[in-house]
């Protein structure tokens, strides 16, 4: 035997013929059962999208096969944004929690990846479940927060014989404006939202550059930036080798005397100076 779900409605009519009702979700459990399976969560299906100043809203639902009561959370939520307590609807049964955020910049990490996570409440003695799933959020600049016209990559190279990260790119100015006196860069890892850089520093020509710790654990395949309210994003070069990697190597050999063009050319700027002097 299966639990059952009904709903019943009671009504209260007066002498006057007034009358109002409510609807009330009762469940009948099947007699020694223990058993039990984790709700059934329901986020959206596609990445969400908001612009900075605007607000984003949507709808988390889960449902119990057991009829059990269910909460809904969510990790890490950014700052200002809010996950209401989950309210059964009784016309489907469902639990819903609604999402509410107004950003007011792009975050670090962008895409944001949001999970949340719905919890049975057995009232038996099964052991209480649940299911998780994530979300990406993106939040897009609004034009009236754009200080800058344009975020470009220079480079974004994987170095796979140091195994570290290098990147660098270029910001160009709204015309007939400078630069901001303080500008930095986010670099995120475009798909697992992690932080790759916070802050990196941007000269007043609008370059910028950053090389990732040696041993770095993962190797991302596209990486973003965000900049003054602009957003870009490059797939990552898997050369084996850099210019300034070799470059590294060949001044390395000439300290240990790997390398003898070095040395052979001061010899001869030595013979051509005594030469000048007789």
């Amino acid at each position: 035997m299966q639990n059952t779900a009904y709903q019943a409605v009671f009504k209260a009519t007066d002498k006057a013929g007034l009358a109002s009702s409510t609807t009330v979700a009762i469940t009948v459990r099947a007699a020694n059962t223990n058993s039990n399976t984790a709700p059934n969560l329901t986020v959206p299906l596609t990445q969400q999208n908001v612009t900075v100043g605007q607000n984003l809203t949507f709808e988390i639902k889960a449902s119990d096969a057991e009829g059990d009561d269910v909460q809904i959370t969510a990790q890490s939520l950014p700052t200002g944004a809010s996950l209401s307590p989950a309210v059964q609807d009784l016309a489907s049964g469902e639990w819903i929690s609604t999402f509410n955020w107004k950003p007011d910049s792009i975050p670090a990490s962008n895409p944001l990846s949001l999970t949340f996570t719905a919890a049975d409440l057995p009232t038996d003695a099964s052991a209480a479940l649940s299911s998780s799933k994530t979300l990406k959020i993106l939040v897009n600049a609004n034009s009236s927060t754009v200080s800058i016209a344009a975020l470009n990559f220079s480079k974004a190279q994987w170095d796979s014989r140091k195994n570290r990260l290098e990147v660098s790119g270029l910001i160009k100015p709204l015309k007939g404006k400078r630069l901001p006196k303080i500008l930095t860069v986010n670099l995120i890892d475009t798909d697992t939202g992690e932080v790759l850089a916070a802050a990196i520093k941007v000269n007043k020509k609008g370059l910028w550059k950053f090389t990732s710790a040696k041993g770095l654990s993962s190797q991302p395949c596209q990486v973003t930036a965000n900049a003054g309210g602009l957003t870009a994003t490059i797939p990552v070069d898997r050369s084996c080798t850099t210019e300034d990697e070799d470059s590294d190597d060949d001044d390395h050999e000439d300290e240990h005397g790997h390398d003898d063009s070095a040395r052979n050319q001061h010899d001869d700027n030595r013979k051509s100076h005594k030469k000048h002097d007789d």
